[in-house]
């Protein structure tokens, strides 16, 4: 999570401590969801290069045989005291592909696409003084990509 440089500067390391799972449903974005049995891992990550490759992949040479599909990063988090009077972002190096953020449950942005920076701002979603939880929906299965 990063903030708007142009307020105070200040940042956290937020690539630690994430959550996966290699599928998608609409209940994932819930706060409350339950993702304890779901696999702990750090970012950056790419699901499809621990897959098996195939040349019946539906990616195809351009996707390097791989598999694709849907996943979902999800990460609980309370806001730190010195960032909570500031416009509050999470910044993303880059997601493959059509993404979805959500906060606490709600969208609070996402990008179609893929492989480009983008940052959403997410201060309007946050509980300042509790835990909170952002799910990002990742959406590879449209091919080719």
């Amino acid at each position: 999570m990063s903030e708007n440089t142009s307020m105070t500067g200040k940042s956290m390391d937020f690539n630690d401590g994430w959550r996966f799972f290699n599928d998608w449903r609409e209940e994932m974005a819930a706060a409350d969801f339950d993702d304890s049995s779901w696999r702990v891992l750090d970012l950056p990550h790419d699901w499809s290069i621990e897959g098996t490759f195939s040349p019946d992949a539906p990616a195809y040479c351009r996707g390097a045989y791989l598999p694709t599909g849907k996943g979902c990063y999800r990460k609980r988090f309370c806001v730190p005291e010195e960032l909570k009077q500031t416009v509050a972002a999470v910044y993303f190096g880059g997601i493959f592909r059509d993404s979805e953020i959500f906060v606490n449950g709600r969208r609070a942005g996402g990008r179609p696409w893929g492989y480009i920076a983008f940052e959403t701002e997410i201060q309007a979603f946050l509980n300042a003084d509790g835990e909170n939880t952002i799910a990002v929906k990742v959406d590879n299965s449209r091919q080719p990509g």
